[in-house]
């Protein structure tokens, strides 16, 4: 019995380990689910990403979905923004 639980026992960990090397890659997001604001950066050639992030928090905001966090780099910004549900800042 205790052989066969063994046998049965290391099938189940060679099956799980060759799984997850078959898997295939799946591509990334630099930094998925940030956006990011910059007092350097621009609303209208932005992308919300690190090395291009946008101008003004409420554009940051506007952007993004639930579950996003617009990322604000240190400076000064006069604006008045609008929270949006579901969305950190």
């Amino acid at each position: 019995m205790m052989k066969k639980l063994l046998g049965i026992s290391l099938a189940v960990v060679l099956a799980l380990s060759l799984s997850m090397v078959a898997l295939p890659a799946q591509p990334v997001a630099a930094d998925p689910g940030i956006i990011y604001v910059s007092t350097t950066g621009d609303d209208s050639t932005g992308d919300g990403t690190a090395g291009n992030p946008y101008l003004t928090i409420g554009k940051g905001i506007s952007m993004a979905i639930y579950g996003d966090t617009v990322q604000v780099a240190p400076g000064t910004y006069y604006e008045n923004i609008t929270l949006k549900s579901g969305v950190i800042v």
